[in-house]
């Protein structure tokens, strides 16, 4: 009669745990060099419309447009969404690049000749020898091709599109792509009858 060898419990035990403390430190190694691989966001360029405008149109009219009640040359009550990002990221005023223009569509020509998201990123590229790798690209722009404009849904997509592989190819690495809100709840579209 033969016999065969077994491994006491304890040594099955012991030897499982040590493998997956091991395993447990590799992935924990892992993580952290994850981690410290991500790097802050150390610059933001912004392209798009009044969601996002911060004074470019007030300024190139002289503070005529927007006017009154509007907040210092915004298309907002106070401060738009675009600033409170930049102060969630820590980013001080000269690391925040604004091209968003109130008026702008998705193409090239945005409302009162005002430049559309593909002028801006043009714009943008033309003037820089050379992209950070750590910057944010932010483009939030369409409401006015569909409140506006004669741009069909394609062409407002195809538009984003080419804006967005100008900026892949000119070396962008992040991007924040904001969805249009329910143009439904505009003051300007919403109707009062029940």
């Amino acid at each position: 009669m033969r016999q065969t060898f077994q491994f006491p419990k304890k040594a099955i035990f012991f030897v499982a745990a040590l493998i997956i403390s091991a395993i447990a430190i590799m992935l924990l190694t892992q993580l952290q060099q994850s981690y410290q691989a991500v790097q802050p966001i150390d610059q933001l360029y912004i392209f798009g419309d009044s969601l996002s405008d911060v004074g470019n149109v007030f300024r190139a009219t002289g503070g005529q447009v927007p006017a009154a009640p509007y907040f210092q040359g915004r298309h907002s009550n106070g401060r738009v969404w675009v600033e409170e990002l930049a102060a969630k990221l820590n980013l001080p005023n000269d690391r925040v690049k604004n091209f968003a223009w109130g008026g702008a569509t998705t193409g090239l020509n945005g409302l009162n000749q005002v430049p559309g998201v593909l002028a801006q990123v043009e714009a943008f590229i033309q003037t820089r020898p050379k992209v950070d790798p750590q910057a944010l690209f932010v483009i939030w722009a369409g409401a006015n091709d569909y409140l506006f404009s004669t741009e069909t849904p394609n062409t407002s997509i195809d538009n984003l599109n080419r804006s967005l592989q100008s900026l892949l190819q000119f070396g962008a690495k992040r991007f924040l792509v904001a969805n249009l809100p329910d143009l439904g709840k505009l003051p300007a579209t919403r109707t009062t009858e029940a």
